[in-house]
């Protein structure tokens, strides 16, 4: 509830604290009672909460609304067994208000059954059957009856189609269940019967972008904008869609057009400068997330983009500094992790990006270019004992890749292990013939070695990993 607007409320807890703290007397009645506690609860102050049923149940000690705030602030503080025997004990059906009481109380307790049976039984007499159908819904969710959870909003949604709390009730269903197609189904014959519906057009472009059919979301988010051009979200989605299908100035134009409509935030000055960023922008990058950051000194993902602007310009220093920045504010992203473990890499602070590549590599097993550039990080120092060591470990998270046994033969040989160095890149050839690049990058003197040579033509014809390349 909006509490600061009541002034109702206002002037009762003035005349109640007022009261405590001179020691007056005062009364007031079960729904004067039942306004404090609830005001008290909702704001968490559950001490004063408790305090004001103390001196209510003095004077109203067998008050049903008494009692169900008890069960309530019992149940907050998980006092689950006593919340139940509390509300075992409350015989009064004869109001609405008690009756939704007691369901949300057996919902906070799990007794979903229980709270569904109360809900339905205000169904036959409620004025508000919209509301109770979508909180039996809930209760379904809750006990994973995603077939009646549905059933029921479908009832609310037809009670009450233009109401957005609903549709989001809906729409925030198939979210979690992850039903993308389902929810499409659903939406496009809604709409069929509503097709002004704003909202309805508007979902429907969320479960075609979860599908990643970016186009078809695009079309449905137009849809919405026809029936209200002020609707700031779509144009955001629309940005997003866009920025998926790598159009990304088409994306800037309508991440922009939000701001004709709300106030700008932090996000969507991020988002712009990262499609600023994606077609090589950088001074414009630059300056969005610059706004982003006036917006929000904490938005990790600004700093997190300044430094890969710094980055691709080669200031790995400078970079290395906003990656800091965003790890602290983001501590254990692995993406920035590695990005600021490269940054050090490049500048020379070797043992620096040893540190962060080598906590990417315990978090993400699988992450191939980290395992990679922390090997280098020893090879560029000469220890290609430990590069071996660390990428021959790779190998067991990561069978069968190829740039891996290419990049661990290089550095064998660098060692002068030769034979061994040839198994492993042999192994590479067998896997991936055309990923040889790797080695030949690393230690470009393979391409006039005879050895190596012979290798590439066994296996440039023999097509064993089913990659031939003819080119060479």
């Amino acid at each position: 509830m909006n509490w600061e607007d009541d002034e109702e409320l206002n002037e009762l807890l003035e005349k109640y604290e007022n009261a405590l703290q001179t020691g007056e007397p005062f009364f007031f009645d079960v729904d004067e009672w039942s306004l404090l506690i609830d005001y008290y609860s909702d704001d968490f102050f559950i001490d004063k909460a408790w305090e004001a049923l103390k001196y209510a149940e003095q004077v109203h000690f067998s008050s049903t609304a008494l009692l169900l705030r008890k069960s309530h602030l019992l149940a907050m503080q998980n006092k689950l067994d006593e919340a139940l025997t509390v509300l075992e004990s409350i015989d009064d059906f004869g109001e609405e208000e008690y009756m939704l009481g007691k369901a949300e109380i057996y919902s906070m307790l799990d007794h979903y059954e229980k709270s569904i049976q109360i809900y339905k039984r205000i169904l036959e007499f409620t004025e508000h059957p919209a509301e109770i159908h979508t909180s039996i819904a809930m209760e379904y969710e809750n006990l994973d009856d995603y077939k009646n959870a549905l059933k029921h909003l479908e009832a609310a949604l037809s009670l009450k189609p233009d109401s957005e709390d609903i549709m989001q009730e809906v729409s925030f269903f198939f979210e979690i269940t992850e039903l993308n197609e389902e929810a499409i189904t659903f939406f496009d014959k809604f709409l069929d019967n509503h097709p002004y519906n704003k909202y309805a057009w508007f979902n429907l472009g969320l479960f075609y972008s979860n599908l990643e059919l970016y186009e078809k979301a695009i079309e449905s988010y137009e849809f919405a904008l026809a029936i209200d051009e002020k609707m700031p979200s779509a144009y955001f989605n629309i940005g997003n869609a866009y920025s998926q299908l790598n159009h990304f100035r088409k994306a800037i134009k309508y991440y922009k057009q939000t701001f004709e409509y709300e106030e700008p935030d932090a996000v969507t000055y991020s988002y712009i400068a990262e499609c600023y960023e994606n077609i090589g922008e950088n001074t414009e990058a630059l300056s969005y997330y610059n706004n982003a950051l006036d917006l929000d000194s904490n938005f990790y993902d600004a700093w997190f983009g300044v430094g890969r602007i710094f980055a691709r310009i080669e200031s790995p220093l400078a970079a290395v500094k906003y990656y800091e920045k965003a790890l602290s504010l983001s501590p254990g992203n692995t993406d920035i992790a590695y990005e600021l473990g490269i940054s050090l890499l490049s500048s020379g602070n070797y043992s620096g990006s040893v540190k962060y590549l080598k906590m990417v590599i315990e978090k993400e097993k699988t992450m191939v270019p980290a395992w990679m550039n922390y090997s280098l990080a020893f090879a560029i120092q000469g220890d290609f004992e430990k590069a071996v060591e660390i990428l021959k470990e790779s190998i067991s998270h990561n069978p069968g890749v190829a740039v891996i046994f290419f990049r661990l033969g290089g550095y064998l040989f660098n060692a002068g292990k030769v034979e061994e160095a040839f198994f492993y890149i042999e192994e590479g050839l067998k896997t991936d013939y055309n990923s040889r690049w790797e080695l030949e990058e690393y230690i470009p003197e393979f391409l006039i070695d005879n050895r190596y040579l012979e290798l590439l033509e066994i296996y440039k014809t023999a097509d064993i990993s089913g990659t031939t390349d003819k080119s060479n």
